[in-house]
């Protein structure tokens, strides 16, 4: 996971449009799970600009929606698909008969939920997930409880998610469903990149847990640490309870100047294979006292382009996400980057732990 941190919304948005740009540019079939809510707009609004001035064509883009409420009317102030109709489809000039979003209104939920992840599949899986994170650190509509292995289901909507909906859209509270379908945790997980964007002092609290504790499935957000190419773009106001320090980025001009969206973009992106995830497969090349500190270090090492995972002492099983509290903290990297990371990290390294050890 990379955390970059911005001023404000307006530049946020920016830098995400053109991330996404970018990724379009370089694959024109681009396959996308795009969300609702109040976050991306700044986001679409940008795309669409992008589009007008001709620097942008998301006509042959792939477009999965990424979570709708059961019952709903697509003419529904809170659903998804009236803002893919409206917004969406419209403004970033998709293709509609290549925009799939999720049917609330479907006869069985339980199949259209299956439907999905088989379309998911079929279109040779997901390029980009763009996320925005609830207050609870609900992604799509996983809420608190939500599995790691989890793939796209019907799911039940908290209260404190039905309430911010309502509230957002207009809707009385109890008009809000109760239950939804949303991506699934590790169907998101298994896309080559996600970007979750946050905005807002009501998110930094939530934001500092997805971030820098453990993850867990009581903050679903918090899974996002294990994909190696998982961007966080959060603004001032959402960053302000990081006690990590993350990469500044205060212009367009300035992330043009740091190559920036070039490294999150090279490659692949993050998908992999649990073979690729095992220990033996990564490097050590720090250790940390802690697992703040080694999600600093990880925050250093993937804002410059190297994947990083972390492994503690303190997982009952020795897995090389398994960060526990307080203990000794291995930071690996891939064996074809541990020149640049040890050059990158030199100086560093706390006392009495040696590299590589």
């Amino acid at each position: 996971m990379t955390v970059l941190v911005v001023p404000g919304y307006d530049l946020l948005s920016a830098l995400a449009a053109r991330a996404v740009a970018e990724l379009a540019r370089r694959r024109k079939d681009l396959v996308v799970a795009l969300p609702t809510g109040r976050t991306p707009l700044g986001l679409y609004r940008r795309l669409a600009a992008a589009r007008t001035e001709g620097a942008v064509d998301l006509r042959a883009a792939r477009v999965f929606g990424l979570d709708e409420y059961l019952g709903l009317s697509p003419d529904h102030p809170a659903a998804a698909a009236r803002t893919f109709r409206e917004l969406i489809v419209p403004s970033l000039g998709l293709d509609p008969r290549r925009v799939r979003p999720v049917d609330g209104l479907a006869a069985d939920p339980a199949a259209e939920a299956a439907r999905v992840e088989e379309a998911i599949r079929a279109a040779g899986g997901l390029d980009l997930v763009v996320l925005g994170i609830g207050r609870n650190g609900h992604v799509g509509l996983n809420e608190p409880g939500s599995a790691r292995d989890s793939r796209t289901r019907v799911v039940s909507v908290a209260p404190e998610s039905r309430a911010a909906l309502a509230g957002a859209s207009g809707a009385r509270a109890p008009a809000v469903p109760q239950r939804g379908i949303t991506l699934g945790v590790a169907t998101i997980l298994e896309a080559r990149r996600v970007l979750l964007l946050a905005s807002g002092r009501e998110k930094a609290e939530i934001l500092r847990r997805a971030v820098e504790e453990p993850p867990t499935p009581a903050v679903p957000a918090s899974f996002l640490q294990e994909h190696p190419a998982a961007l966080v773009v959060a603004d001032a106001a959402a960053a302000a309870g990081l006690r990590g320090q993350y990469p500044r980025i205060d212009s367009l001009d300035a992330a043009g100047a740091a190559g920036w969206p070039g490294a999150w973009l090279a490659g692949d992106g993050g998908a992999t294979t649990p073979a690729e995830l095992s220990p033996a497969g990564w490097t050590v090349v720090h250790h940390a006292v802690d697992p703040v500190a080694a999600a600093v270090v990880r925050g250093l090492l993937e804002a410059h382009g190297i994947p990083a995972v972390l492994e503690s002492d303190a997982a009952p099983s020795v897995h090389p996400f398994g960060v526990g509290p307080l203990a000794s903290v291995r930071v690996r990297v891939r064996a074809r980057d541990i020149g640049a990371a040890r050059a990158l990290l030199r100086g560093i390294e706390p006392p009495g732990l040696p590299n590589g050890r």
